[in-house]
């Protein structure tokens, strides 16, 4: 077998797979929340309470060939950013400490990069107070509006109201549009770092990426003191492979790229990391930044295993396909 010429194929489809995946693809944070530890840290609201903060969400995947004496080649890429600012006004807040907050947005922004084999193009939105630019038709103005969420202590966002006041198609939102839907919501307002707390326990936790090869990732937090009331909470991910049969099944691939890494390719790297600061005298959040890496190997092996095995031995081009996907969310409290 050729398999220079298969890794030549795949990535053709690699690329293809790429410039129509959506960004909601493989973006799922949706991780359960974690209980327990001696020392726990919560929000606390208060009817009135009134601020605004700046949401990131950075995602990235790359993949390129390597073979003996020859440059890297055939070089895919596909960048996702988004960022809004949003003004948080708590209605109410229950018994339980949970709180209902009116959510106005104030700015929103979206790029997509999109440079393979095949296609290189990049589409831009932005909407704010001066300014409205779309790339993608159809997509609506977002500014001043609002949504309502009921957000647990732990920031674990409990329910979602007034969509309906958003303007969107719900069930064809557009690209734009969908960071607006009941589940982009509710992984935007939970700060992972602070829901997953909890100290000298090592947890289990769902998977939340098909670019992630594991059943599952054991994480463990601890806490650091710093000045004027402030500690830096710290999360830290490992791969686990061995997890109960009850557990949650991993995420299933949603395009041909990422059936193709779960299938033939092997993971050599995974990074799960996350920071956040809590102020122990607002009992608020400040900052937070988690990132997720995973870095596949596509051998000559793992292409032989998907596609034959009559390649003899000693047999090809030696090539190598590295699969990179980075995913990265900033959380900041403006004012």
């Amino acid at each position: 077998m050729d398999v220079n010429k298969y890794i030549t194929v795949m990535i053709a489809a690699i690329s293809l797979a790429m410039v129509g995946c959506s960004s909601n693809g493989s973006s799922g944070l949706s991780l359960p929340m974690l209980s327990g530890g001696s020392d726990k840290v919560a929000n606390q609201y208060a009817q009135g309470m009134s601020d605004r903060i700046k949401y990131s969400f950075e995602q990235k995947y790359e993949s390129w060939v390597e073979m003996p004496g020859k440059d890297p080649q055939q070089y895919n890429s596909r960048l996702n950013i988004r960022t809004m600012v949003l003004k948080r006004d708590v209605q109410s807040v229950e018994s339980d400490g949970s709180a209902w907050i009116n959510v106005t947005v104030e700015s929103v922004e979206v790029t997509e990069d999109v440079n393979t084999t095949k296609t290189k193009n990049k589409s831009h939105y932005i909407n704010n107070e001066s300014e409205f630019k779309s790339d993608w038709k159809g997509q609506p103005q977002f500014v001043n509006k609002s949504y309502h969420i009921k957000v647990a202590p732990d920031s674990t966002v409990l329910e979602v109201a007034g969509l309906d006041k958003m303007g969107l198609n719900l069930k064809s939102p557009g690209e734009v549009g969908r960071l607006f839907t009941e589940g982009k919501i509710k992984k935007r307002h939970n700060r992972l770092v602070l829901s997953h707390y909890s100290p000298g326990e090592e947890k289990l936790i769902e998977n939340p990426t098909p670019m992630i090869k594991a059943n599952g990732i054991y994480v463990t937090s601890q806490k650091e003191k710093g000045a004027m009331g402030n500690v830096t909470l710290h999360l830290k991910g490992t791969p686990a492979y061995n997890v109960p049969k009850e557990f949650p099944p991993s995420p299933q691939p949603t395009n041909m790229f990422q059936s193709l890494i779960i299938n033939a390719g092997s993971m050599n790297e995974m990074v799960y990391e996350g920071r956040a600061t809590f102020n122990t005298e607002s009992n608020k959040i400040s900052d937070e930044t988690l990132q997720i890496k995973s870095t596949i190997l596509i051998t000559e092996d793992g292409l032989t295993g998907q596609f034959g095995s009559s390649a003899s031995k000693g047999e090809g081009s030696g090539g190598v396909m590295y699969a990179v996907a980075e995913i990265k969310t900033t959380f900041e409290l403006l004012d």
